[in-house]
């Protein structure tokens, strides 16, 4: 497997070469930038895998840190460290793009984890679902049939059950996977946040110089936007998306631009958008021109068939990213997975085996450390993080004001 290159935008030389001894030691190619015109200017000429960014770099406009790495790598990963007092401008660094954050001080692993979960070249290898149960296989055909075409499409289903992979999978198949492969998740960001992630802006810098900060949808070009959990899009803003779906062109006022809008639109959802149209929460025109290409993907405990491959799949990453001995399940720790019901899908799965594998004695995983005490929290895990978006939104409800009111400076 080729190692990431990464960007690292810091000033503090000790953290510099702290942060370049863990990655060097673990075969990471690492490239220093002392501030973000170094690295703006740098991506003109050179590809990352990952760029991770100090929330000091810019800390009263974070939000403009993260756009501004981003122009030239839309799709780029952004991991931002953060000091403990000042959380909330990493968590606003979310809304606006960044994949996660890492508080200071860390440890060496929890950086490298993160990396390894984050970088470009990790998620490209996880493109083919996994479709040993028929009703996947269908789903799978579905893709392939609508994947050379620009129509766009509705991957719904719970969470966990791999809208993403299969969105991914159809942007690889497709005529523009040349482009990128942006991810815009409608439930994590703060409406005026989110506006300018699909819009852009533009405001005055300290100089007094106008700044712009192109959207995603613009930034797309001839790539893919996955517009992630659209049922939590605001309303006004499923309104501004459809006049831009009609039209084909985006309009942004503020910024005197009309830009034609190239982009193949996929849209995810865990809720059911028919209920949400006829309780008023999601626009019944935006619906329709979504689901043109339904593609509904069926829980975990409906693919018994899958749950074995899955899990090989998962042990096999987990072996890779932490340069140790692939683990096996015994015949009764299969037999416990496959009859497993998988209320929180293949985010469970992998959960379970990654703290399985933690505590299997020799690299054996058994029925018993699939089913160890340690597991009892799990769904209170799971959960908690389905809803750590609206925590964020609460979290930076207020400091989200103050940034977009700087914008309109």
């Amino acid at each position: 497997m080729t190692m990431s290159r990464i960007l690292l935008v810091e000033q503090n030389l000790q953290l510099q070469q702290q942060i370049t001894e863990i990655l060097g030691a673990n075969g990471y190619t690492v490239v220093i930038c002392k501030d973000l015109a170094t690295a703006t200017m740098l991506e003109l000429t050179e590809k990352f895998n990952l760029a991770i960014l100090n929330t000091d770099s810019d800390p009263n406009n974070i939000i403009d840190s993260v756009f501004k790495l981003q122009q030239q790598q839309p799709e780029l990963p952004v991991l931002m460290l953060v000091d403990y007092p000042a959380i909330e401008k990493a968590v606003l660094a979310t809304q606006a793009g960044a994949v996660d954050y890492l508080v200071k001080p860390f440890m060496p692993e929890g950086l490298l984890n993160l990396i390894r979960r984050h970088a470009i070249h990790a998620v490209a290898e996880t493109n083919t679902p996994v479709v040993e149960a028929k009703s996947m296989r269908l789903m799978l055909n579905l893709a392939c049939k609508v994947a050379k075409s620009s129509v766009k499409v509705l991957i719904s289903g719970e969470t966990g059950s791999g809208k993403k992979t299969m969105a991914r999978y159809i942007h690889a198949a497709s005529m523009v996977s040349d482009g990128a492969f942006i991810t815009i998740n409608c439930a994590s960001s703060h409406a005026d946040v989110l506006e300018s992630v699909l819009f852009g802006y533009k405001r005055k810098n300290s100089s007094g110089v106008v700044e712009e900060f192109p959207g995603k949808l613009e930034l797309s070009h001839n790539g893919t936007v996955v517009l992630d959990e659209i049922a939590e899009l605001p309303m006004a803003l499923q309104d501004k998306l459809l006049t831009i779906f009609r039209e084909r062109v985006i309009r942004i006022a503020d910024r005197e631009k009309v830009i034609p809008l190239k982009a193949r639109i996929i849209a995810t959802t865990s809720k059911d958008l028919h209920q949400e149209v006829r309780a008023g929460n999601f626009n019944e025109d935006l619906y329709f021109m979504l689901s043109i290409f339904p593609i509904k993907l069926p829980s975990l405990k409906d693919r018994k068939e899958d749950v074995i491959p899955l899990a090989e799949i998962f042990l096999q990453k987990y072996a890779v990213e932490h340069n140790v001995a692939l683990a096996k399940l015994t015949d009764e720790a299969m037999q416990y997975l496959v009859k497993r019901t998988w209320t929180n899908n293949i985010n469970e799965l992998k959960i379970v085996l990654g703290m399985a594998v933690r505590i299997a004695v020799n690299g054996i995983i058994t029925p018993q450390d699939l089913t160890s005490a340690e597991f009892d929290e799990l769904s209170i895990v799971t959960n908690s993080a389905t809803n750590n978006t609206t925590g964020a939104k609460d979290l930076t409800q207020n400091n989200t004001a103050k940034v977009r009111k700087s914008h309109a400076k």
